[in-house]
């Protein structure tokens, strides 16, 4: 389930890395694909049962994702080591004027809240608890399921606002790559792009 999403977001950083690359800074660029990255690792890491590092993975394409797309109007987002200071100069581009893709933005960052317990070991449930190489892989059903919420939405709201900032490229992919991408949209996020609502 997490692998449809991320082989669509897979084929944006590639078409737009390989075939549009045109005038967009290198360091989008390498941000949009470390985005990628960081999903990638995330997903390796959940097939080993490593719930915690995955989890923490997803939190760094947040990041990356964040930085690729102010970059444009921040450039100091960049050196920025204050993930509020991120969340607030991305919250303040001109894209998410339009309220649609500001709450979309929003959810990305509540997930990310949700992500931080993680990080900073909130309470047991978050812990990893390996103490030996033989204690992995393991399969913890409830883990996987939040894991798979947690990154099914972040890729649905990744592509929706790059889809929104390229438009003009997107359009211009070839045709099974845009329609890989769009098969993760839904019907009412397709019209929008279409239309170009933002």
């Amino acid at each position: 389930m997490v692998h449809k999403g991320y082989f669509s977001l897979l084929v944006f950083s590639s078409e737009l890395t390989l075939n549009q690359a045109i005038g967009i800074n290198s360091e989008v660029l390498n941000r949009v694909n470390e985005t990628c990255s960081d999903i990638g690792a995330s997903i390796l890491l959940l097939a080993h049962g490593m719930y915690k590092q995955a989890n923490m993975s997803l939190r760094s394409s947040i990041e990356n994702f964040s930085k690729s797309i102010a970059y444009p109007e921040c450039e100091s987002i960049i050196e920025d080591k204050s993930v509020f200071s991120v969340f607030e100069k991305t919250r303040s581009i001109s894209l998410f004027s339009t309220l649609r893709l500001k709450d979309r933005y929003t959810d990305i960052t509540s997930i990310y809240s949700d992500l931080c317990a993680y990080t900073h070991t909130a309470n047991a449930s978050n812990m990893a608890n390996i103490s030996a190489l033989n204690s992995i892989p393991k399969f913890d059903e409830g883990k996987c399921i939040e894991f798979i919420n947690f990154s099914k939405k972040l890729l649905t709201c990744f592509l929706i606002i790059y889809t929104h900032l390229y438009r003009d490229r997107f359009f211009k992919f070839n045709l099974g790559n845009r329609d890989a991408v769009l098969h993760v949209l839904s019907p009412t996020e397709r019209r929008h792009l279409m239309e170009a609502t933002p």
